[in-house]
C-alpha cells in the first residue's frame, strides 16, 4: 500500500501562490495537539509533552507521512509581545 502524503495530496495548502492571493477552503482534519502555557523552550512539561505526541505519531502513523509540527502562540490582553519574556 502507498504511503499517503498530505503535502502532495493537498498542494493547494502547503505550496500556495507566491504571486496570487486566493481564497482556499481547509477540509477538515484529524491531528494531535497538546495545549500549554509559557515558554515553550524552557518548560519541562512542554518538551515532555511533545516528545509523547512524536512517540504516539511516528507508532500510529500507518501509512500517513508524518507532517512537520506546527505552532500557534497568543497573548491575551496585551498590546505589546516581548520575546524574552514568554510567560506573561
Amino acid at each position: 500500500m502507498p504511503t499517503i502524503d498530505p503535502k502532495k495530496e493537498l498542494k493547494h495548502l502547503y505550496f500556495p501562490s507566491k504571486r496570487d492571493i486566493v481564497l482556499v477552503d481547509v477540509p477538515s482534519t484529524n491531528f494531535f495537539m497538546i495545549n500549554g502555557s509559557g515558554d515553550p523552550s524552557t518548560s519541562e512539561s512542554y518538551q515532555q509533552a511533545l516528545e509523547a505526541l512524536y512517540g504516539v505519531t511516528f507508532t500510529l502513523k500507518f501509512d500517513l507521512t508524518v507532517m512537520p509540527l506546527e505552532g500557534l502562540w497568543w497573548i491575551k490582553g496585551r498590546k505589546d509581545f516581548d520575546m524574552e519574556n514568554k510567560d506573561n
